[in-house]
């Protein structure tokens, strides 16, 4: 299916149908200029919205045809285009995004507040606790899926208590890292630790701080 706008002089109108109706019409119009859109299987719902969008663009375009009028014409192709491509760029982006929560979730082990405190013997009456209030005093950070909080388990110690470096490279990260770019560092190879993963070298917080340290040098760099 084809939706083709043309100019045979001095008006402009559109034509819809298939590629050989339109053709027959468009027969003795030699030196016009036609614009074409193909409509691929299942999008013939678009039709009549797309001619009604070239009938209204086309109405700016007669005889006296100004700088202004094909300035703002130009305006707003620039303004569909750009759209499609923040749209476009913004998929590809949330695609790869899922794709690298999916091996931090894969990768690691997580826990939820409930099997922390269970886990570590604390309050069953509000299993919630002590996790959340670790959370908020930046000793320990969760990432939200599904509406859930996740915390990994590496940030604690066998007692189930935070490890103190974690609050110290959270420090670090304030307001630069987001938690699922956090999770991200601690899960990633780095080179300040000859290629291990800081999760991995929590038992040596000194280089794990020192790696966060440079890691921040490389945001303001």
């Amino acid at each position: 299916m084809q939706t083709l706008a043309k100019r045979p002089p001095p008006t402009y109108h559109s034509l819809s149908g298939t590629a050989s109706h339109v053709a027959s019409e468009l027969r003795g119009t030699k030196g016009s200029r036609v614009v074409a859109i193909e409509l691929k299987p299942g999008q013939q719902h678009l039709e009549p919205t797309l001619l009604k969008a070239l009938e209204l663009l086309m109405t700016v375009l007669d005889e006296n045809f100004t700088k202004a009028q094909e300035d703002q014409v130009r305006r707003i192709g620039d303004l569909l285009t750009e759209s499609l491509e923040i749209s476009q760029t913004a998929i590809i982006e949330g695609r790869m995004r899922a794709d690298a929560i999916r091996r931090l979730l894969e990768d690691g082990a997580w826990l939820t507040a409930g099997q922390i405190a269970e886990r570590g013997g604390y309050s069953k009456s509000n299993p919630a606790e002590p996790a959340s209030r670790w959370k908020r005093e930046g000793r320990i950070f969760a990432v939200s899926f599904k509406g859930q909080d996740l915390y990994a388990a590496y940030q604690f110690d066998p007692s189930l208590q935070p490890r103190p470096v974690i609050a110290e490279v959270l420090g670090l990260f304030k307001h630069k890292r987001d938690t699922w770019k956090t999770a991200a560092w601690f899960a990633s190879v780095n080179g300040w630790l000859r290629s291990r993963r800081p999760q991995d070298c929590l038992d040596e917080p000194a280089l794990v701080l020192a790696a966060a340290q440079q890691e921040v040098v490389g945001f303001s760099g």
